[in-house]
């Protein structure tokens, strides 16, 4: 079976982001926002389901909003090693 260029499917969903964006800063739908929080696409099957999520996500509520941390999500084996660490390592 043949699959779809990436590109295609990228750009598909980049543009689907960039009308979400425009949508909440210009809001023009006839339901609010809200009601759009979590969007599913299935490409193969051609269909877009959207639903609202009110409860905050499970497993990333408390990563939320941190922004840019050191170490990244607070996973020390998901920072960059440094000359320093690598010269500790060796010594």
């Amino acid at each position: 079976m043949a699959r779809p260029a990436v590109i295609s499917l990228n750009m598909s969903l980049a543009s689907l982001g960039v009308h979400e964006l425009l949508a909440r800063l210009h809001p023009f739908r006839d339901n609010p926002n809200g009601a759009y929080d979590h969007i599913q696409v299935d490409l193969a099957g051609m269909m877009m389901d959207f639903d609202s999520k009110p409860d905050p996500c499970s497993v990333f509520h408390s990563d939320v909003g941190k922004g840019d941390v050191t170490p990244l999500l607070g996973m020390l084996e998901l920072s960059e090693k440094t000359h320093e660490d690598i010269g500790a390592q060796t010594a």
